[in-house]
């Protein structure tokens, strides 16, 4: 019932600001053009008809005191600019206010019709960048699987014999036979992922004790209360890869403990020892799958524990070492970081004796030992 005292006083605010179709006109031209409501059906051909900019629509809902006008503002093609909820007027003074509400609408309208019709900028041409300012992508993680760290657990059958010469011509000597040995190893590679030089960094270390070993002196004699063979060891190094082989040079230290309990033969020997070393790995197929290692050091012994004190502390003692190794891991062709080796090490100690013993002095002597391991881990990248 309301809907044309409040259509004149939008009419007579949008005055203000545009100008306006006559009513008349317009009704003429909605009616062709079907329009209907507040919806944006029609409004495109409405404007067209009128050739005008903006329409305003509006629907007022309720009654007396509670009745709410809805204004809607629309661009010729439809597009809703404003809206807003207002008080149905009553009386002179609803009227002012009511125009004094719809007038900063029908303003703030405008301004979003001008940016609504405000052509898009250009879009901002690429940047130039000169060849050298061209950034290179960053280089790929290498694909041969090569682990920044692995470990491994292993089983090895391994012997120990050593023979000594006396000055008075006779010999002590001790044979072990096979014996297992449990062995823990763990090498690193903290820049495997680098594809430049700096992969070849690497640093090993690992720890090996006996199991179950017994002693007894040779014809059925006394047997030795105890034998414990104990051995650790790592190093440092670098190698230079080309294509699937890596060849390089190490350096390490690593104990070497043969304890017997007392006995009238030999006293345990401990090999503390500087190792410079090279060592050599090959890809055999390409990945870290299948890779034959062989190492090569040799051993500064710094000391030789208690059978120096019985054969003679003087003399020098020097060692080398030996290995040839197959191992690999599954991380470059399954992604998993499964690790398995085998291996064989000679290690031999040339000694010498001299000055005071408190045995027989002893003249030379030559210690050999081999070793023969299978091992199992993992590997991370």
């Amino acid at each position: 019932r309301q809907a044309s005292a409040v259509r004149r006083e939008v009419a007579r605010a949008a005055a203000d600001v545009f100008d306006v179709s006559p009513r008349a006109r317009t009704r003429r031209a909605a009616l062709r053009a079907g329009v209907s409501g507040v919806g944006p059906d029609g409004v495109s051909a409405l404007a067209e008809a009128l050739g005008a900019d903006l329409v305003i629509q509006g629907e007022v809902a309720g009654r007396g005191r509670r009745a709410r006008v809805v204004v809607v503002t629309r661009a010729a093609d439809g597009t809703e600019l404003r809206r807003a909820e207002l008080e149905s007027p009553r009386g002179r003074a609803g009227r002012r206010a009511f125009r004094a509400e719809v007038g900063p609408l029908l303003v703030a309208s405008a301004q979003a019709l001008s940016a609504h019709l405000a052509p898009e900028p250009d879009p901002e041409p690429p940047p130039v960048v000169r060849p050298d300012e061209v950034e290179p992508p960053p280089p790929e993680r290498p694909a041969d699987g090569l682990a920044v760290l692995s470990g491994t657990l292993g089983l090895v059958g391994r012997t120990r014999d050593a023979d000594v010469e006396l000055l008075s011509g006779g010999r002590r000597a001790y044979a072990s036979g096979l014996y297992p040995e449990l062995r823990v190893a763990v090498e690193a590679r903290p820049l495997a992922n680098d594809p430049g030089l700096a992969r070849g960094l690497f640093l090993r270390g690992s720890f090996a004790h006996s199991l179950g070993l017994g002693s007894q002196t040779e014809g059925g004699g006394a047997a030795v209360d105890s034998t414990n063979f104990l051995r650790v060891d790592g190093d440092v190094g670098f190698l230079f890869g080309v294509d699937a082989l890596e060849i390089g040079l190490a350096f390490g230290l690593g104990y070497d403990g043969y304890h017997l309990a007392p006995n009238p033969v030999l006293a345990s020997a401990e090999y503390l020892y500087l190792r410079p070393g090279a060592r050599a790995r090959i890809r055999a197929l390409g990945t870290e799958l299948l890779v034959i290692g062989v190492d090569l050091g040799y051993r500064a012994t710094l000391s030789r524990g208690a059978i120096s004190a019985q054969l003679g502390a003087d003399g020098d003692t020097h060692g080398v070492d030996l290995g040839v190794s197959v191992g690999g891991n599954l991380l470059a062709d399954e992604d998993l970081g499964f690790t398995w080796g085998a291996g064989f090490t000679y290690v031999g100690y040339f000694l010498g004796f001299g000055g005071l013993a408190s045995d027989s002095p002893g003249d030379s002597g030559v210690e050999h030992a081999v070793r023969f391991r299978a091992e199992l881990g993992w590997s991370f990248r």
